[in-house]
């Protein structure tokens, strides 16, 4: 079951962030004040009684029928956090999008290739949607209001003049041909892509050809700055609300060399940072419904889910399942995790409700 805790700290212990570029060793000192009242009265003839004392009121009984009781006076279920596949021919899944029927991630496979595969919501083994040149290094993938085209953000690949990388791809759901979207030349290093509201164009994280950190628009292939400067240092991870109000954004370096997540209102993206101090392991990974944000940080506790607007958060139990947390991808009672790490771990994780 998720704590729900105040926004005031975030973890201090740091670990190795991967191969990204991001470093990631600043110090940073937040206090955090969690109470929780927790009183619990056990019969053991048949039926367990726990006050949490919390916001989400009690838990249902467990009758004599061994039915699981009910979680909160909301009636939802207690959420589950498993293992989803440790497909054996993927050893690196960066970043994921999840539909109603599955979820599409984009990694490495056994022979290093590059590129996306399917993972049906059902289990098995994955399908590989494109894999090989020209992909070098994607780190963010998207997918339309209408599940027919994936997007894809490539900060590997090397511009048509050379003085850039990255370039961003747009792929058809069920598979086929690359197509560059204009990022080219246009974009440097193109950390994660979103798409805008009503399908306009594409939100995409990067830098400029003078080096300045910013959010791009990408339409009609051609990109422009839309917010540049600010708290934005290293942008990576990106997600676009759904009603088309929130892009939130994961930047690696935003809090004094530690990572913060930038909330831009939109049209007018006025910015908020509302979660900060923590760190990533690159590029890291952030999602949200409109209601909700997601967003991973290196180590325990590995998956944060906040309001909005930052002022609550609640944090899942993973188990100690996961070492490098990346994408994550958002479907309804579902959300899928990545692991970056090719070591260890499974390829992607399944918090369920």
């Amino acid at each position: 079951m998720a704590l729900m805790i105040l926004l005031l700290g975030c973890p201090e212990e740091e670990k190795d962030t991967g191969d990204g570029d991001t470093d990631t060793d600043s110090d940073t000192d937040t206090d955090t004040d969690t109470d929780t009242d927790t009183d619990t009265d056990t019969d053991t003839d048949t039926d367990t009684d726990t006050d949490t004392g919390g916001d989400t009121g009690e838990t249902g009984e467990t009758g004599e029928t061994g039915e699981t009781g009910e979680t909160g006076e909301t009636g939802e279920p207690t959420p589950v956090f498993a293992v989803f596949t440790d497909d054996a021919d993927l050893v690196e899944a960066i970043d994921v999008v999840a539909t109603e029927d599955g979820a599409y991630v984009a990694g490495f496979n056994l022979a290093g290739e590059a590129g996306v595969w399917w993972f049906d919501a059902a289990g098995g083994a994955a399908t590989e949607v494109y894999a090989g040149d020209p992909l070098v290094m994607p780190t963010g993938l998207a997918i339309s209001g209408d599940q027919s085209t994936l997007y894809v953000s490539d900060l590997g690949v090397v511009s048509s003049s050379g003085t850039m990388n990255g370039a961003v791809y747009s792929l058809a759901s069920g598979g086929g041909a690359l197509t560059e979207l204009g990022a080219d030349d246009s974009i440097d290093l193109p950390g994660d892509v979103a798409e805008q509201h009503g399908g306009s164009g594409l939100y995409v994280s990067g830098f400029d050809s003078a080096g300045n950190a910013a959010i791009f628009s990408l339409s009609g292939g051609t990109a422009t700055a839309v917010t540049s400067g600010g708290s934005l240092v290293d942008p990576t991870a990106i997600a676009a609300s759904p009603d088309g109000n929130w892009l939130f954004v994961i930047d690696s370096l935003a809090a004094d060399g530690r990572a913060a997540v930038i909330r831009f209102e939109l049209p007018g993206f006025a910015s908020t940072v509302v979660a900060s101090g923590f760190q990533v392991a690159f590029p890291g990974g952030v999602a949200t419904d409109g209601a909700a944000a997601w967003y991973t940080t290196i180590g325990d506790p590995g998956l944060v889910e906040m309001s909005v607007d930052g002022s609550a958060m609640s944090v899942t139990d993973t188990l100690g399942l996961m070492e490098l947390p990346g994408g994550i991808g958002l479907a309804t009672d579902r959300v899928y995790v990545t692991e970056i790490a090719s070591d260890q771990g499974a390829d992607l994780y399944l918090l369920s409700y």
